[in-house]
């Protein structure tokens, strides 16, 4: 055993290996770690690491050296990133590294370098090391995200403060899924609860289209007073007739092709009351006695006929004759249009007249208590018999269904051979040669305005002007050859 007194002792003088060194050598000798002070910086301006305890007398390569002051000085993994540059974008965010230089003299140069947030592993994530804390995650500024979801309205205000607002709280709460996958859950169900908003006013919009409310009040007369075209005292709309006269002449000339004889018998001046048979389940029968009278004979006062009741209860069907020329059938709209000197066309069968069916074709229904003869006595006007052939076979009748007619507010639904088998296609009429035939005037200026009150004249007057009519509808039915060629 040594004793203590000889035991070796560390030497204060430098090695012998270090004195031989020469000291004009052109590179400096480089500072060990553990000689440098904590705190002081060593070549390349990095400062020294901490000595270590248990090697302090043991000494490193320098090569190792430099290899620990840049370990000392790597980036942080990326959860100690500042949660305002945690999503900033990658491309613009460098960090600058020193290149150190193997000679003192030399100065180190800043190089940037793009680096990336490191991804936690899935096994580090599953045991809750090296993840990304929640708050870390949520960005300072989503008005990127937000303009992106502006034009979708996610949030319903889409502003980037309310989207701060909403990723902020569910990354607060603890939860196992990562806060990205937390907003875009968000996000989802905010676009989901969007889409059925959507749907539930899309199904209140169609309940209402299905419903008959909805026509009356857009078609019927409040569409007519709120309409911005201008239109007469009794519903004509002078514009909307000009756009639809190229379609209704051409369906005169070209598809029923009408054939007008005694037009000459239709005074030029003054009033007159055109007496006509109603025929068909629709009511082509006035329109088209309006478009042929104005193209025969364009100097007459164009024809204003009176609709029954009946056709303004079906959607479109009325506003659009009254936007044409039909005027409602009541004793004071034909009054004042006699008082306008203008020329009249009445049916006097009626809904009798139009829901008849074909097997009772061109037989007239009684004509009423004859109140077209009560006017036509108190203004002086002549009645004028007219027979329509063809409008029976436009759309034949062939039944009546009346429960479902209620629930449209109608008094029926015509059930023809197309009608309602091929839906409203089956509604377009068949296209028969048409053949109107006027007839002498009958002028009743003899009676005197007083003979309107007398029931009696009144009623005989009714039945010779509807037999007059009847003869005139079977003479012009005899000539027909073919119901579709004339």
């Amino acid at each position: 055993m040594t004793p203590p007194d000889r035991q070796k002792r560390p030497s204060a003088r430098p090695s012998a290996r270090a004195a031989e060194k020469p000291e004009s050598s052109g590179r400096a000798e480089p500072v060990k770690a553990d000689d440098a002070p904590k705190g002081e910086a060593v070549a390349g301006g990095r400062e020294s690491p901490a000595p270590d305890a248990t090697n302090a007398t043991k000494r490193k390569h320098p090569k190792k050296q430099r290899i620990a002051a840049r370990r000392s000085t790597a980036p942080e993994p990326s959860h100690s990133v500042p949660p305002t540059e945690a999503f900033a974008d990658t491309s613009s965010r460098t960090q600058t590294l020193e290149v150190r230089s193997a000679h003192p003299a030399e100065q180190s140069t800043p190089v940037a370098r793009p680096t990336a947030p490191a991804k936690p592993t899935r096994r580090s994530t599953a045991r809750g090391q090296g993840s990304v804390p929640a708050q870390a995650r949520v960005p300072a500024d989503l008005s990127d995200v937000a303009e992106e979801d502006d034009e979708h309205d996610v949030f319903g205000e889409g502003t980037a403060a309310g989207l701060t607002a909403v990723v902020t709280e569910a990354a607060s709460e603890p939860s196992a899924e990562p806060p990205t996958r937390a907003f875009n859950r968000l996000t989802k169900s905010s676009r989901d609860e969007k889409r059925q908003r959507e749907e539930a006013v899309l199904l209140s919009q169609s309940r209402e289209l299905l419903g008959t409310d909805y026509y009356f009040r857009q078609y019927g007369a409040h569409g007519i007073r709120s309409l911005s075209a201008e239109v007469d005292d009794f519903g004509l709309d002078p514009h909307f007739e000009e756009r639809a006269r190229p379609l209704l002449e051409a369906m005169v000339k070209r598809y029923f092709r009408v054939d007008v004889d005694g037009a000459r018998h239709i005074p030029a001046q003054g009033r007159a009351l055109m007496v006509a048979n109603r025929a068909g389940a629709l009511p082509w029968d006035g329109m088209v006695l309006r478009t042929a009278m104005r193209m025969t004979r364009p100097e007459l006062s164009p024809v204003r006929w009176l609709a029954e009741d009946s056709i303004f209860h079906y959607p479109f069907l009325g506003v659009f004759m009254n936007r044409l020329g039909a005027v409602r059938a009541c004793p004071e709209n034909a009054e004042r249009l006699l008082e306008q000197d203008r020329l009249v066309a009445v049916f006097p069968e009626g809904a009798h007249g139009s829901s008849k069916l074909f097997k009772e074709r061109y037989r007239l229904q009684r004509f009423g208590r004859g109140g077209y003869v009560k006017l036509a006595l108190k203004h002086g006007a002549p009645v004028i018999p007219t027979a329509i052939i063809g409008a029976e076979e436009t759309n034949p009748l062939l039944g009546r269904a009346r429960p479902l007619a209620r629930a449209l507010g109608a008094s029926y639904l015509p059930i023809t051979p197309t009608f309602p088998w091929l839906g409203p296609v089956g509604l377009l009429p068949a296209p028969v040669k048409w053949r109107i035939v006027v007839g002498e005037p009958i002028d009743l200026s003899s009676y005197g305005p007083e003979a309107a009150e007398d029931a009696l004249v009144v009623h005989r007057l009714n039945d010779q002007i509807r037999s007059t009519l009847q003869a005139l509808v079977e003479q012009a039915r005899g000539s027909r050859r073919s119901v579709l060629f004339g």
